[in-house]
Formats: C-alpha cells, sequence, structure tokens
C-alpha cells in the first residue's frame, strides 16, 4: 500500500498551492512574473513604429494571461484585494500609456 506524503505546499501546474489554501505567495508570483513579461516587451510597447492596437494586443496576449493565471481559483482577503487594486492601478497607467485609457483592463473584477 502506498502512501502520501504530507507537505505545507507544492506547485500544480505553475500554480503554488498551499495546505492553507493561502494565496499572498502565489499572488506575489505572478504580479512578479507579469512585470519581468513586462519588462521584457517593454521596447515594444514604448516603439513608435507598432501602432496602439498592435500593443494593446501585445499587452492583452502576453502580459495579462501571465498575471492572471489561476486567479479563478482565488479567494481573496481585502489585504490582497487592495495589493491587486494598487497593482491594478500601475497596469493601468502603463495600458492607458501604451494607447487605450478608456479600456482599461478588469483584474478579476476589481475596480
Amino acid at each position: 500500500m502506498s502512501t502520501f506524503e504530507r507537505v505545507e505546499e507544492f506547485k500544480y501546474l505553475g500554480t503554488t498551492l498551499t495546505n492553507q489554501n493561502s494565496i499572498p505567495g502565489e499572488i506575489k508570483s505572478r504580479l512578479k512574473s507579469g512585470n519581468a513579461c513586462y519588462h521584457s516587451v517593454q521596447n515594444l510597447l514604448f516603439s513608435k513604429l507598432l501602432s496602439k492596437n498592435l500593443k494593446i494586443k501585445i499587452y492583452r496576449t502576453i502580459i495579462l494571461p501571465i498575471v492572471l493565471y489561476g486567479c479563478e481559483t482565488w479567494s481573496l482577503t481585502l489585504r490582497e484585494e487592495r495589493k491587486l487594486r494598487v497593482n491594478t492601478c500601475l497596469w493601468s497607467l502603463v495600458y492607458a500609456y501604451i494607447g487605450d485609457d478608456k479600456h482599461k483592463p478588469d483584474f478579476i473584477g476589481i475596480t
């Protein structure tokens, strides 16, 4: 008969799961990954050679999926929600800068 090792946390499909269903570490990791992705494509987002529509597509198809991966399963505390709101404001500033202020992203329903 086989037994399973009891662990406090493990990574499954790119998401860190904990025995307490705590997600602050996961949110921090997602935001860090999103920031790294943003910095890797920053030269494209600020390029005058690309249209605003193309910059928006880059943002929506490359950066947002990295930040929001697995967010459907997150149960947020007020503190975590505030943290995402602050980060949403920062991302919205970037989004506005690349040219589409009236279609700012809505991170997990947080406005």
